[in-house]
């Protein structure tokens, strides 16, 4: 049956970084485990930094609690939920002296290579999608047989794919895109990138990224988030053959399992798909600097995302 475990008496925000060290506090003192698991769920927008506004901009989670309103997520008073920088969620977890054994991001654009490397030290592997996750999120009934309690936390992925390209009276087409990543490669992978990135001189010339695969739509209606370029395709496209041979070997020890639909419904149209070549790609995304940030970052609810960008710890 069901167990009771701790009720707090007042409004709590679980996306709040001090309520979430107390909760992950509460969890190693009272219930002491040889590994853990976090798995995340809410709305996210990857790296980029919270607004703290209702327009747009997430970073992660929006939490209204039982008041809130699910067409608007507004909590009673009218106003969004808390919401996380990445590295606050980092320091949260630091706080709390848990090294994960895996993290899941059953929630939007989580996958991209700035958050991978903003948590890389507080879990091992770190689960999730460069791309818009279904409505409906995980099927838990499956991910809980055959996934979280599993050596290998690619089974974790491997049973999320598995339910979104066969329960199709759930899912539908939308499609999906899910990596597994082991965050003791980020490290030797960030040396790599930044060695075959040197020459580039991102203030005189961005490269045109037209060509490469991007798992966002960059448009008003979505408060002009970035494109979230694959990281892999991206490389391929911005330095040379040679560099890039380099840069995939690392790239190879740092997945330890991609999968992908050959198409992702990325909108906001109801046909608005992005093909991926499972090939070309994998699983990651990567913020490149492009001239129509600078242009756009006066209607951009959080500005200018080139300047945004250099103060993740990947651009540094």
């Amino acid at each position: 049956g069901i167990k009771l475990v701790h009720r707090w008496d007042a409004d709590y925000y679980s996306t709040h970084p001090d309520q979430m060290y107390d909760v992950l506090n509460y969890v190693r003192q009272n219930y002491q485990s040889e590994e853990y698991g976090f798995i995340a769920w809410s709305h996210s927008d990857g790296w980029i930094p919270s607004s703290g506004s209702t327009l747009g901009a997430r970073s992660f989670g929006i939490d209204v609690g039982p008041d809130g309103h699910m067409n608007s997520n507004k909590d009673k008073d009218g106003n969004l939920g808390s919401q996380m920088n990445i590295a606050d969620i980092s320091k949260a977890m630091e706080r709390a002296n848990i090294k994960f054994k895996f993290i899941l991001f059953d929630t939007c654009l989580m996958q991209c290579i700035e958050t991978l490397y903003e948590l890389r030290h507080v879990a091992e592997y770190i689960i999730g999608a460069p791309v818009q996750i279904p409505y409906d999120g995980g099927y838990y009934t499956h991910l809980i047989q055959n996934g979280f309690f599993e050596a290998d936390v690619a089974t974790i992925a491997k049973t999320y794919f598995q339910d979104v390209t066969t329960m199709t009276s759930v899912y539908s087409d939308f499609g999906i895109s899910i990596s597994v990543v082991k965050t003791s490669a980020l490290d030797s992978l960030a040396a790599i990138t930044s060695s075959v990135l040197a020459p580039i001189d991102w203030t005189v010339s961005r490269p045109d990224m037209t060509s490469v695969t991007h798992y966002y739509k960059y448009a008003s209606m979505y408060y002009y988030r970035p494109h979230y370029y694959d990281f892999k395709d991206a490389m391929r496209h911005m330095v040379s053959e040679a560099d890039f041979l380099r840069f995939e070997q690392i790239l190879k020890e740092a997945i330890v399992y991609y999968n992908a639909t050959p198409q992702i419904w990325v909108g906001p149209g109801y046909y608005d798909y992005v093909n991926i070549e499972v090939d070309r790609c994998c699983g990651i995304s990567m913020f490149v600097p492009q001239d129509v940030y600078d242009k756009n970052a006066s209607i951009c609810n959080i500005g200018n995302h080139n300047e945004n960008f250099k103060s993740t710890a990947w651009a540094k």
